[in-house]
Formats: structure tokens, sequence, C-alpha cells
């Protein structure tokens, strides 16, 4: 809904008027955020959403400070969204405080925040000796700009759009590689593990550590960051996964610098960096993120690319790829059927496990026994081969279905005796646990926040 200039003026006289009654019942500062947006239209859900981004900067920095909120309300009329937060702080300092966020970034200059004090006197740069905000277009002095009207207002309009948009994006991003970091994580810190790295021993690995696995997940966060990306700029093709794995290729050499040679996350790199391009495709989609979207998109990424591959594949080099000849599971296959491992055994299973407890350790072990049931982990088949302790593998899963099964102590001895390892079941766990805190986020769709076609020219 577009608005006019006696719109505005309304609107402008309705915020002073809340402004004076809240600085009169709470005689402390006001905080008021409004966004600045050029042009006749000062609602969506791109503004929006921009706008409650930019609210979470002020409650997360005003909470840091130690700047108690007393009153916070949030309007969102058609001349656009307004928030009002009565704030106990030094007046300068609140103000000074203010000046960060609105100078942060790009989105940061979209957003006023005016700190008003109880007499109704509002703060100004000034105050601080610090000069005004820059035009958003060409970085010149702003009041000069709107006084000579060097720029139209569909121009500042298409601006305030691409800036909108353009950090959205990178923070959806951000956020799906922190989740992706946090499962690795997770899944090193359950504990006790059979025959796996955690917090209580180093399972059935002789090379690698608790540190060298902290080392290891948090090396590839810019991994995860640019799969994301990729996901969002190329979609879900053959041509796309053949970049990831490029980019697969290069996180190997990020990981193996960070933990002197010892292969960590190989597996996860794979697994983890394909759900990662699936999430960054679906945050520019139209459709909310589901544990069957994500599914989905991991087929349409590595079915036909698994399809090449096994034509081409000449020489089988890995355990699981000479497996592949023989028509059965690993990795690749596991995510060209959608990561059901994942998406019906393991996300499941940890849902379960936290609705009824807080446990994490629990709820880890639960999702994994369950995964081990399932799937085929070849890096386990490889180590009982190499062991010729086949058979002790089996009963040891087959202990996992029976209603006495071992603690997970005597299950952790068991594999570490006999150096068994599950570190696929591992990877699927922590995929697992990157989809259910993914789900937990609520990304927004960025293809239903905007009408807009060039959200490639964002992302490249």
């Amino acid at each position: 809904m577009q608005v006019t200039v006696t719109d505005m003026g309304l609107a402008r006289e309705a915020r002073a008027r809340r402004q004076a009654a809240l600085l009169s019942t709470h005689a402390c500062l006001l905080l008021c955020l409004t966004m600045n947006i050029a042009g006749p239209l000062k609602q969506s859900p791109l503004i929006q959403a921009s706008f409650e981004a930019l609210l979470r900067q002020v409650t997360d920095l005003l909470k840091a400070a130690g700047l108690p909120v007393l009153h916070q309300e949030c309007l969102t009329p058609h001349t656009g969204p307004e928030a009002y937060l009565v704030v106990s702080a030094p007046a300068l300092h609140l103000k000074r405080l203010a000046v960060q966020l609105e100078d942060r970034d790009r989105l940061g200059r979209l957003m006023d925040l005016d700190v008003l004090e109880p007499s109704g006197n509002k703060l100004s740069r000034g105050d601080l000796q610090l000069p005004q905000r820059s035009c958003l277009i060409c970085g010149q002095p702003g009041r000069a700009c709107a006084a000579g009207r060097v720029h139209s207002a569909e121009a500042l309009y298409e601006e305030a759009c691409r800036i909108m948009r353009h950090s959205l994006l990178e923070q959806g991003i951000a956020q799906i590689a922190n989740v992706a970091v946090k499962a690795l994580l997770w899944e090193l810190s359950a504990s006790p593990k059979p025959g796996l790295v955690d917090r209580h021993n180093n399972g059935a690995h002789q090379d690698m550590n608790f540190f060298t696995f902290l080392d290891s997940a948090t090396a590839l966060q810019p991994y995860f960051a640019r799969a994301a990306r990729l996901g969002a700029s190329r979609g879900m093709n053959a041509d796309a996964f053949f970049a990831l794995r490029a980019e697969g290729m290069l996180a190997e050499g990020e990981m193996l610098r960070a933990t002197r040679g010892v292969n960590t996350h190989k597996g996860a790199i794979f697994t983890l960096g394909i759900l990662c391009a699936a999430a960054g495709h679906l945050l520019v989609g139209d459709q909310p993120f589901s544990k069957e979207a994500l599914s989905s998109a991991a087929i349409s990424l590595t079915a036909d690319s698994l399809i090449k591959e096994r034509k081409n594949l000449q020489v089988p080099k890995t355990y699981g790829e000479r497996r592949m000849q023989h028509g059965l599971s690993g990795a690749r296959a596991e995510a060209a059927a959608g990561f059901p491992s994942v998406m019906e055994t393991g996300f499941m299973a940890l849902d379960r496990a936290f609705k009824n407890s807080d446990d994490a350790d629990k709820a880890c072990l639960e999702a994994l026994y369950a995964i081990m049931q399932v799937t085929e982990d070849t890096v386990l088949l490889r180590r009982a081969e190499e062991r010729g302790c086949q058979n002790e593998l089996a009963s040891l899963l087959e202990s996992l279905k029976s209603d006495n099964r071992p603690s997970p102590e005597q299950l952790d001895a068991r594999f570490n005796a006999l150096g068994l390892s599950p570190g696929g079941s591992a990877d699927l766990l922590a995929a697992s646990l990157f989809v259910l805190n993914l789900l937990k986020l609520q990304l927004p769709p960025l293809g239903v926040l905007i009408e807009s076609t060039s959200l490639q020219q964002q992302v490249e």
C-alpha cells in the first residue's frame, strides 16, 4: 500500500504523541526505531523482515551493554514499522550505541535510531561531535543530496531493496554455516560414542583426539558458508554439484592444515556440504524450510551426478566406491536418495528424545544407534574387514536392537577393543543435528519476501 505526504505527516504526529506518552509514563530515555526508506512504499514483507533483523541487533546490543529495557512495543502501520524501547541508561552513552548500530553496515544505514530524553529533547550526532550520515547512493553528506534531490526516490528505493536483499541473504548464509559447525561440535561432544572420538576418550583412533576435531570443525565454517552461497546462486543440478565438489576439495585442504594432516571430517565435508547447499537454495526460494524440502533439494543436486560418476568410474579408489560397483550404498547413494537415514531415522530419533528430555548425550546416542541399524556404514565395514571381525560387528549391531542392549560404556569399550569406528554413522548424526537445528531457526525464504528476480546477482 503506497503512502501519501498526508499519510506520513499523520504518522509523524502519531509517533510524537506516542513518544510523549511513553516519556511521561516512564521518565527514562526512549529509543525509537524506524526505517529510512525513500518513496511511497514504506511497508512490505522485505521491509518488515529487515526491520525485525535490525530490532534484534538493538535488543542484543542493549542486553550485552547491561542496559535494562523497561518497556518495549512494536507497531506495523502501512507508513512503516516502528519500535519503542524505554531504556535506563546515560543519554550520551545510549546515543553513541545507537550511532554505532546505524554505522555498523549497509543495512544499518536504513534505520533511524532516535534517542529522546525525558524532556522530549532528541539527541543528535552533533551532541557527540560526529558528522552527519552519508547518502545511501553516492556517499556524500545525506542532507545535501536530499535537499538538492540529487537522486530520485525510485533510485533510493531500489538501492534500499538491494541492501535489504543482500543483507538478509548474507545473514541467512552465516546462520546456515553456524548450524553446520554446531552440528559437528554436538556430534563430537556426545559421549560415550562407540569407537568414536568424544569427551571421554579417543575411541578406536590413535591419530586424533577431541581437540583435533575442534580445530577441524572450526576451520570448516568458511566452507559451509561457500556451500550455502553456491546453492543460492547456482541451484540444484549436476553442474552445481561438481562446483561444490571443487569447494569440498579445497575444504579438505583447509581441514588437513588445521589438523596437521589428520582426516577428521572428510565424510562430513561431503554430507554437510550438500545440505548447506540445499539450505542456501531454499533460502532464496519461495517455500518454507522443511526436511522434505531439504531432501528433495539434495536429490536434485546429487542424483544426476551420481549416475555420471558411476558410469565414469574406472578404478574405484575408496571402499565405498568399490561397494558401489556391486549396487550397494555409500555416502553418495545416501545423498542421492535424499538422506533417508537422516530425515527418516536420525532426525526423528533426535526429535523424540529431545521432547522427552534435555539430555543431549542421550538424545545423540539414541540417534546414532538408530542410524547404525539402518545405514551401510562403509567406514565401519572397512575397518571390520581389515581386522577380520565382521561377525563380532554383526553381533554388536544386532545388540543395538535389543531391549537389554549393552550400556553406552560397554559398547564404547567393545568397539574400541576391536578397533571399530562408525565414522559414516557419525557423519549422518551430524547431518541429523544440522537439520534439526536448521528447522528451529525458521529462516524466512527470501522468495517469499520479494518479487525481484535479481537474487542471483546479489550472491555472485
